[in-house]
């Protein structure tokens, strides 16, 4: 999908910057050793659902997406993800989507940014 917001990746250690997520989903740089942050705030019951695109096929022969799902008032550390099977071919870049985006707030976290 085009259109997708790209996040720069934050060091451990410092002031990390948490933005809202985008609605047409966000993307980043890969290089198998980010982590992505999702926070869901907000006091209404809500479930928020982000999916990591994959794209090329595991050693079992299927290409895998990781959904996650991250209740309201918490946090989730997603990832890292192989270059291989997450990357895309073209930008080198994470792709990732959410089923909801008005409580979610996310950083991508890199020992070496």
């Amino acid at each position: 999908m085009a259109g997708e917001v790209d996040l720069t990746p934050e060091v451990p250690g410092t002031s990390v910057t948490y933005v809202a997520a985008a609605t047409a989903g966000n993307t980043y740089t890969n290089h198998g050793i980010e982590m992505i942050h999702l926070k869901v705030s907000g006091a209404t019951a809500a479930v928020v659902v982000a999916t990591v695109e994959g794209v090329a096929a595991c050693n079992q022969g299927t290409v895998h997406d990781v959904t996650a799902a991250v209740a309201t008032a918490s946090d989730m550390l997603l990832g890292p993800y192989d270059t291989a099977r997450f990357n895309n071919a073209t930008t080198g870049k994470v792709t990732i989507h959410y089923d909801g985006v008005d409580t979610l707030t996310v950083a991508i976290i890199s020992p070496s940014a």
